[in-house]
């Protein structure tokens, strides 16, 4: 095939033509100008650190400028990245010295380098500049909803918190010990301390670490672990770290140390720590800088000598009566206002608990809701029957805790809460992620929906966090376990540790050849989690039914792994496992798989042999699904794959289609064919739940009848990004259309023509709206429909909860009628240029709005009632990017 040379020739001549003096003074300057831009380049890096310093001597305090700086931060970072690569361009064209009128096709590309120089040298320098405009001013943090319940864990312990403040506050002790029993309120009163010398700002630096209890991690692991978290804290650039070994690590930890004051908070301290090796000086040596820290047994004092001779000791101790009834009532605030003789009973109660905090708490949350005496009376028995047979926690503690247990409703509840322990500490737990879990278990079942199953699940998990058995997680899709709350759960799937190994989890891989492999052939569940992990094969279990391994460095499984009893398969984010043994088919009994995040690029034919198969999760990966192999899951009931494999895309639809038993469906679909599949599909559209069309040129209009929509009942989120869509129409029977789109709550439009989004007000579930780079758009509700229907009007947009429009330079217009939107928490616009009134009066988000984040100029442009604007005002929250 012949090349047309003369696309290159022309770009030649033209360099050629313009050889002017200048021209050639560009390029004979390269060297110069490409040192130049390093070092301006290695000035802004300085700046950027040192702007990364001041965060971390904050404390947690927050910046007042903090879209500002972190829009300068970000811009800093990618600027530097880009020009890496214009210096490693710069260095090679340098070297090659092909200048002149010996290859004019390089001395192009030299002039061509040397402009981009210069340009990048003036942008550098403004960035420099720039971080002249701001200052690092820094505030207190607003009180959380976590502090709130320390206040309340904290309850008693009035004595022990005075005494450690005044520890702190003295110039002749460097350290505090604090020691005691498991649930004792150890972390509760060290997060109180944090809170209070926050408040003081007593230090140049502060910083709050949380240890593993688990004690089969090394020390090396574990010290590891302390020096990345107080990195973290000091911002210690990642060029700097990387690759260090711990020595020097531990000299840059303690350089930065020594000038300063710091308040180093340690939670769970074990006998395998030591700080000096982590890099923490001698506060001997550092007057000023205080260490508190917590432990289980006063034994593991003796190591922190190394970093201070003079330790003061604290011992925790469980509550005396008087306080234990106090928190009792606070915790079954019920009690305070009952009768005599139920007030008697909670005393009783309150003596079976022994003092413990964490105990009287989750009691007390179980007996709130008791108001007759002899369910008092039944409780006090309960608690009076429970032998303590094992020493310490076991037994002084977990017969206490099992009363909660024992308090749920029902036996799926219990299998439930005990399941929640395969998760490992510190781990937070996504709500939908053990929902399905549960479901491949079939500790949920018997439901005609994806709905219903979800619904069951939130049922039981509020159930669970009610017994104060599972805690709120940071976000509301969370949950999280208490460390102590799991030893439990996990005792007493050990029947009550009679059966040691009937389940087995853990983060480290150096414990498997200290454990008798006899113990890991009867486990009937087994959790491994974390990256030590690389090779199972003297792993087996003839018995095990649920097999959880998960962020570990597997490449691969050895098939003798694969037992007939497993029912429950998990390997997701696994990014190094590339392949499925073929013995995955003698999995006849298997309920559950989760492939998701995995390397795995394609399901070997014997997955065809899983019969009894209900969830297939593959999320995140580019596997190849052959029709032959998802046609013959005939057990299938969820199955989820959200990204794009074209080749696959139209046979993957047609093989799923066969499946009569599903009710969950999660894909991506990139051309016209597969979503014209997809709308001519009854059994698909009954189940599909989370779309998404990408990259499909050829879709130009999409035009759904109602009876799709009406039979999309299950679609909860919809995503269409790069796709030439300029329309979507929503087309009426004689189903009318106000049944549609029942359960959608998020929809996502990026990158599209489109021009039309009234269809939108059908959407009566919908929570998060997003627009981005939508240049079509004018507005977004349409006029004549907020005029003609009055009813309709009142509902648009009742339960949207988060509203982001950004890169939209035509939208002019939201809704043109005002809008209550009692639901609506944060609305963000950015490059919105023509959006110059939004929909609101004196009665919008009067209650529920807490930001409208945009630029300041944005803001100060808009048009508003005075009314309406001094409403709004305090909610401004401005962009600096």
């Amino acid at each position: 095939m012949s090349v047309d040379p003369w696309p290159m020739i022309k770009d030649i001549l033209t360099c050629l033509v313009g050889c002017t003096a200048d021209n050639v003074v560009v390029i004979n300057d390269l060297g110069d100008n490409l040192t130049n831009l390093s070092q301006k380049l290695e000035t802004l890096m300085q700046h950027y650190g040192d702007v990364e310093r001041e965060i971390g001597r904050a404390g947690g305090r927050e910046l007042k400028d903090k879209n500002r700086v972190e829009g300068w931060q970000k811009r800093v970072r990618e600027k530097a990245e880009a020009v890496k690569k214009i210096l490693e361009k710069g260095n090679k064209e340098t070297q090659q010295k092909c200048l002149g009128g010996h290859c004019p096709k390089n001395f192009c590309s030299s002039y061509k380098l040397g402009l981009t120089v210069l340009e990048e040298i003036t942008k550098i320098e403004n960035l420099t500049e720039e971080k002249k405009d701001f200052d690092l001013d820094f505030v207190e943090p607003q009180i959380s909803p976590v502090d709130e319940i320390v206040e309340m864990q904290t309850f008693g312990l009035d004595l022990p918190f005075k005494e450690v403040c005044e520890y702190i506050e003295s110039h002749s002790v460097g350290m505090v010990g604090i020691y005691g029993m498991g649930g004792v309120g150890k972390t509760a009163l060290l997060k109180t301390i944090q809170k209070k010398f926050l408040e003081k700002n007593s230090f140049n630096l502060m910083f709050r670490i949380k240890l593993a209890r688990d004690t089969s991690f090394s020390e090396n692991q574990i010290l590891e672990n302390v020096q990345n978290k107080i990195r973290d804290t000091l911002n210690i650039h990642e060029d700097v770290w990387t690759n260090k070994s711990k020595k020097s690590r531990a000299n840059l930890i303690r350089a930065e140390l020594k000038s300063k004051t710091f308040l180093l908070l340690i939670d769970n301290v074990g006998p395998k720590l030591d700080l000096s090796e982590a890099g923490v000086p001698e506060l001997d040596k550092s007057p000023g800088s205080k260490l508190v820290f917590t432990a289980r047994s006063k034994d593991s004092l003796a190591k922190m000598k190394k970093v201070c001779r003079g330790i003061k000791p604290i011992e925790m101790k469980c509550l005396k009566l008087e306080s234990a009834l106090d928190l009792l009532k606070c915790s079954s605030d019920n009690v305070s206002n009952a009768n005599e003789e139920i007030k008697r009973l909670a005393k009783d109660v309150a003596e079976e608990c022994k003092g413990l905090p964490l105990a009287l708490i989750t009691v007390g949350k179980v007996m709130a809701s008791k108001k007759n005496a002899d369910e008092w009376r039944h409780a006090i028995t309960q608690l009076q029957s429970y032998p303590s047979q094992f020493p310490g926690m076991a037994g002084d503690v977990f017969p206490k805790l099992k009363f909660s247990y024992d308090s749920l409703s029902g036996d799926v509840y219990r299998k439930c809460f005990l399941y929640c322990s395969l998760f490992p500490e510190e781990q937070k737990i996504r709500k939908r992620e053990l929902v399905n879990l549960w479901i491949g278990e079939s500790f949920i079942q018997k439901f005609a929906d994806i709905f219903q199953a979800r619904y069951k699940g939130a049922d039981i998990i509020g159930n669970l966090e009610r017994a104060y058995l599972l805690e709120s997680g940071v976000s509301d899709d969370c949950v999280e376990m208490h460390d102590v709350i799991r030893d439990m759960a996990l005792w007493l799937s050990c029947e009550e540790g009679k059966n040691e190994e009937n389940v087995l989890v853990s983060q480290n891989a150096d414990v498997i050849p200290a454990l008798d492999l006899e113990k890991w052939a009867n486990a009937e569940r087994i959790s491994l989690w974390g990256p030590t992990f690389e090779n199972l094969s003297e792993i087996r279990s003839s018995r095990c039914k649920t097999l959880i391994i998960r962020e570990t460095n597997l490449k691969e499984l050895p098939g003798e792994f694969f037992q007939k009893s497993l029912q429950v398969l998990d390997l997701s984010h696994n990014e190094d496992l590339t392949k499925l043994p073929v013995e995955v088919g003698k999995l006849i009994n298997l309920r559950h798989l989760d492939l998701s995040f995995t390397g795995i690029n394609a399901l070997p034919l014997e997955v065809r042999e899983l019969k009894n198969l209900k969830t297939l999760l593959v999320d995140g990966t580019e596997m190849l699904i052959p029709k032959v192999v998802i046609s013959q899951l005939l057990s299938l009931q969820i199955f989820s794959k959200d990204i794009r494999h074209p080749s696959n895309e139209k046979t993957l639809l047609e093989g799923l289609d066969c499946l009569k038993r599903l009710i969950c469906l999660g894909i991506i679909l990139t051309k016209y064919e597969s979503i014209e599949y997809l709308l001519n599909s009854t059994k698909l559209q009954s189940c599909i739940n989370n779309l998404t069309l990408a990259d499909c040129s050829d879709l130009h209009q999409l035009n759904i009848s109602s009876s799709s929509m009406i039979r999309m009942r299950t679609l909860e989120m919809l995503d269409i990004r790069s796709c030439s869509l300029e329309e979507l129409k929503i087309l009426p029977d004689d189903k009318g259309l106000y049944g549609c789109f029942k359960e959608l709550s998020r929809v996502v439009i990026r990158k599209c023509p489109i021009k039309n989004l009234t269809w939108l007000i059908y959407a009566r579930m919908l929570q998060t709206l997003e627009l981005d780079d939508c240049n079509s758009v004018v507005e977004i509700i349409a006029d004549d429909i907020v005029e003609t229907e009055d009813e309709t009007c009142q509902k648009i947009f009742s339960q949207l909860k988060r509203l982001d429009l950004s890169y939209l330079s035509s939208l002019h217009t939201i809704c043109r009628q005002a809008l209550s939107f009692p639901s609506l928490e944060k609305i963000t616009v950015y490059e919105c240029p023509r959006l110059r009134k939004l929909p609101f009066n004196s009665d919008s988000a009067r209650t529920s709005l807490k930001e409208i984040r945009g630029k300041e100029n944005w803001w100060n442009g808009l048009q508003w009632d005075e009314e309406v604007k001094k409403i709004f005002s305090s909610r401004f929250v401005k962009l600096a990017y």
